[in-house]
């Protein structure tokens, strides 16, 4: 099973996570000081190394604030134009995020929404041919890419929630 996982094509084994269960992860160690390797991730050993999810949770956090900053706008213009967008994505304070996250009326369901939105930016970045350095920074993106990128996310939204249950109306 690990040597299936392990022949995928070079682009997708150095942008994509792959998660390869093994009993004894020193094997998939040794294999990712390799920069082909570096995105496999072993799990299935007695001590196991996920990866750090703090930048995920705080990526989504970011996401969820920019939901957030966006509706207000809406709801106190009634329109959304990039002024408004700009004021929406201006960095926020660690405290603004906190805030924001922990808020009440942010559900749990809508906080794995943005964690699986999170986990997506980086590889619709580069599907739109961003490198790793720009993907940070929304603004390094156009128009039509922003419009590709709101197109991309509902989609994934929607398969989101028919995952859940939700049916088509």
């Amino acid at each position: 099973m690990i040597l299936e996982q392990l022949t995928l094509p070079a682009s997708v084994l150095t942008s994509t996570p792959i998660w390869v269960k093994t009993a004894d992860g020193r094997a998939i160690s040794f294999l990712k000081q390799s920069k082909i390797y570096a995105q496999v991730v072993p799990f299935g050993m007695k001590v196991s190394s996920l990866p750090d999810m703090s930048v995920f949770i705080r990526n989504a956090q970011c996401v969820n604030y920019a939901y957030l900053q966006m509706r207000e706008i809406t709801a106190e213009s009634g329109t959304r134009d990039k002024a408004d967008l700009a004021v929406a994505l201006a960095p926020p304070t660690d405290r603004q995020l906190q805030e924001s996250w922990n808020s009440k009326r942010l559900t749990t369901l809508t906080r794995w929404s943005n964690t699986h939105n999170a986990f997506t930016i980086r590889t619709k970045m580069h599907s739109l041919e961003h490198s790793d350095e720009e993907w940070g920074t929304l603004f390094a993106i156009g128009d039509q890419e922003t419009a590709l990128m709101a197109e991309v996310e509902h989609n994934r939204w929607c398969v989101e929630k028919l995952l859940m249950g939700y049916c088509r109306v």
